[in-house]
């Protein structure tokens, strides 16, 4: 392996990347001392994801949307690493280079169960955002059926009082209907009880005391034109009545 490539391999080993060079062998120097020390950057690299794993509910949903950005990144800087390992397998194949060969199959490997560990704390970010939302959700969910349920009584509770008002606009009207019936057998019975106290009365004059018994007109034509009102509204599309059925 030439000093350039070295030197390359060597600046690379912190971000786990491997980047062939055209003219160069691929990978880094696969001393045991070096496998040594990938594998154990990358072991500190997961006791640092556990750690901040474990503190995950203390911190706020914001911080937690940032980390999501930031896994998402390091995912993405992985899978190109990943990309540049295999050109570089495909050059070491082609010049038969197993150093450089078992390098990136190496490389490939720590990148792999990098984004095993990065997958796992996206997933472990999700379930405390979850965590943190499903209750005020929960929350939310009940106050929303709540006032639906209110909404429901509502309407009915104007149904019940508009088919109440109906009814007895229904009452008034058919008095006012058949009140000459009515008032004329009232008017009867009261002469009748008029000519049974002028015989109670006998030989005493008394005379017979004169009532008015007209009635002034009455117009509804008021009412009508309030009720047509109404009959109009009842008829409007957002008052949902029509797609009832109703």
């Amino acid at each position: 392996m030439s000093t350039h490539a070295a030197t390359r391999a060597e600046q690379d080993t912190e971000r786990l990347a491997l980047v062939p060079a055209s003219s160069t062998a691929v990978g880094l120097p696969a001393t045991t001392g070096e496998q040594d020390s990938s594998r154990r950057r990358f072991w500190f690299w997961g006791r640092r994801r556990k750690a901040a794993q474990d503190g995950l509910d203390s911190l706020s949903a914001s911080t937690l949307h940032a980390e999501l950005r930031a896994i998402d990144d390091e995912l993405d800087a992985s899978l190109r690493n990943i990309a540049a390992l295999e050109v570089g397998e495909r050059e070491a194949l082609e010049r038969r280079d197993k150093l450089a060969l078992d390098v990136a199959w190496q490389g490939r490997e720590i990148e792999t169960q990098k984004i095993a560990e990065l997958e796992r704390r996206r997933e472990a970010v999700y379930r405390s955002l979850r965590r943190r939302v499903e209750p005020e959700i929960e929350a939310w969910r009940r106050r929303a059926e709540q006032t639906v349920a209110g909404w429901r009584q509502e309407d009915q509770a104007h149904l019940e009082r508009m088919e109440q008002a109906v009814r007895e606009v229904e009452t008034l009207a058919w008095s006012l209907l058949n009140r000459e019936e009515r008032r004329a057998r009232e008017r009867q019975e009261l002469l009748e009880q008029g000519d049974e106290l002028l015989g109670v009365a006998g030989p005493v004059a008394v005379s017979r005391p004169e009532i008015d018994w007209s009635v002034p007109d009455i117009s509804v034509r008021d009412i009508t034109v309030r009720l047509e009102s109404v009959l109009e509204l009842l008829h409007q599309p957002a008052l949902g009545l029509l797609a009832g059925g109703n």
